[in-house]
């Protein structure tokens, strides 16, 4: 059975089958199911304000931290409002288009530089990881990360292997490209720079110059925001500095967020893999048998060394990690995992048990979402709901301005950017975030709870100050009562 696999092409028909059922599985239903949150929100009023207003330097504020990424995920964004219209689904259709994309190079990837075994099993893991799948639903920063991560990992081997200045210089702007979308691609920095350091040249000197090359382009890369920063006193630097401190110390970033236990990180990084614990034990089976048949003799440049040391410089930090953590931090990992998996897998003396692994895997995620996924509702229709009472008030009272608060379970992004962004693109433009003492009025929608909204302590009804409060109206959507209420 091994010699077969070695020997036998993918099918056509197998491998589009995949892609199909893999992008099938990310898409489904998604005008009802896939959520519009506030931070998708958040990114498309940016995009919004980048066509309509002006350019920024700066991208998203990290959740905690306080620094700024980089700009260019927002004019992507801006890009493909541009061509289609302020139409978030369109959004959640290019980032699973990217997904999939991120799919087809794992398989072509593997299939070139290490084996065609490997590339089925790589790509059969990406496209049926529940994580991965979740990922791709998001359509926020995330879903772009395993894309930026499979580019980063073949524009590295390829500048390793030319050791060419010019290969130095890309792989480092694709490099950089994660410091554009999510700031996890931190704990990956230390393997980076040491895989470059070790092959990047026999000679001392020629290691620092690679070094340097590649720290270049990640510069080169983020220089919209190192300008921003240097004209205004490196707040942002600092802001980072704090928050690297922060991470390594634990202190309050540890206490304050929720935080996993060593043995919860190793379950929870597996469980992205699959949901099933007896699967999970028979994949790192695999992987354990696949590494004592392949275990390198000498630490060469190879794509399985390559990868092997990416994914095991990452998890080490992972686990050392004093931050908060959450599922979709582990998509780096997880996408270098598959990587890592694929090769073991396929370097096993017993391939059929690998096979038989990776398609029960496969089945066990497709009988998971058997029954398609739950109608939620935080969708574009739901909101688009809320939005249009409140236009119909504005409409009839012709307020001066006007702001958005929104009082949900969770606390989070209060600001309301989902609700700001429905309202602007319909024509009703509230005060800017910060400015909510300067609106005449205040629409509260509150999501979850029965509180009065003149009894909140929050800091953006704080400063606007109400006085009188009156209820809009009661909406029942998804199973859930939104109230809609006018401060005064």
């Amino acid at each position: 059975m091994s010699l077969f696999l070695d020997r036998i092409k993918t099918p056509s028909f197998l491998f589009f089958s995949l892609l199909i059922v893999g992008f099938l599985l990310r898409s489904y239903a998604f005008q009802q199911n896939i959520e519009f949150n506030s931070d998708f929100g958040r990114d498309s009023l940016f995009a919004m304000r980048i066509l309509e207003e002006k350019p920024t330097l700066l991208g998203a504020q990290s959740s905690t931290g306080g620094f700024y990424l980089g700009p260019l995920y927002f004019y992507g964004l801006a890009a493909v409002y541009f061509v289609f219209g302020y139409a978030p689904q369109i959004g959640n259709l290019v980032f699973i288009g990217l997904n999939i994309w991120a799919a087809y190079l794992v398989y072509k990837f593997l299939k070139e530089q290490v084996s065609e075994a490997a590339g089925l099993f790589g790509l059969t893991l990406f496209t049926f990881s529940p994580l991965l799948i979740t990922a791709a639903r998001g359509a926020t920063h995330v879903p772009m990360l395993p894309l930026i991560t499979v580019l980063s990992v073949m524009a590295l081997y390829r500048a390793l292997t030319e050791r060419k200045m010019p290969w130095h210089i890309v792989s480092g702007l694709a490099f950089g490209l994660f410091f554009h979308v999510h700031f996890t691609a931190l704990l990956l920095v230390p393997g980076y720079l040491l895989a470059v350091w070790l092959w990047g040249g026999k000679q001392w000197r020629e290691r620092l110059t690679a070094v340097a090359y590649h720290i270049s382009g990640v510069v080169l890369m983020l220089s919209p925001l190192i300008l921003f920063d240097v004209r205004h006193g490196f707040i942002t630097s600092q802001a980072f500095f704090d928050y690297l401190f922060a991470s390594a110390t634990g202190g309050e970033i540890t206490a304050n967020f929720d935080h996993w236990t060593t043995s919860e990180k190793v379950f929870n990084l597996l469980k992205m893999f699959t949901q099933q614990t007896w699967l999970q034990l028979l994949l790192v089976a695999g992987a354990v048998l696949g590494l004592k048949k392949s275990w390198p003799k000498k630490f060469s440049l190879t794509v399985p060394n390559l990868v092997g040391l990416l994914f095991g410089s990452m998890f080490v930090f992972y686990l050392l990690y004093s931050g908060y953590l959450y599922a979709y931090y582990l998509v780096i990992p997880v996408t270098l995992g598959v990587l890592v998996f694929a090769i073991l897998l396929a370097a096993t003396p017993q391939r059929w048990l690998s096979l038989l692994v990776v398609s029960l895997m496969a089945l066990s995620t497709l009988l998971a979402t058997k029954g398609g996924y739950q109608p939620i509702f935080r969708t574009i229709q739901h909101l688009s709901a809320i939005t249009h009472e409140i236009e119909r008030h504005i409409d009839a009272t012709q307020p001066a301005s006007f702001t958005i608060f929104k009082d949900s379970r969770d606390g989070l992004t209060s600001l309301g950017y989902e609700y700001r962004f429905l309202l602007q693109r319909d024509g009703y433009v509230p005060a800017r975030e910060l400015e909510y003492h300067l609106a005449e009025v205040m629409y509260v929608i509150q999501e979850d709870g029965d509180a009065d909204p003149l009894t909140l302590g929050n800091w953006e009804v704080t400063q606007f100050a109400p006085t009188e409060a009156e209820e809009l109206t009661t909406l029942e959507l998804q199973g859930k009562t939104i109230r809609i209420f006018v401060l005064y």
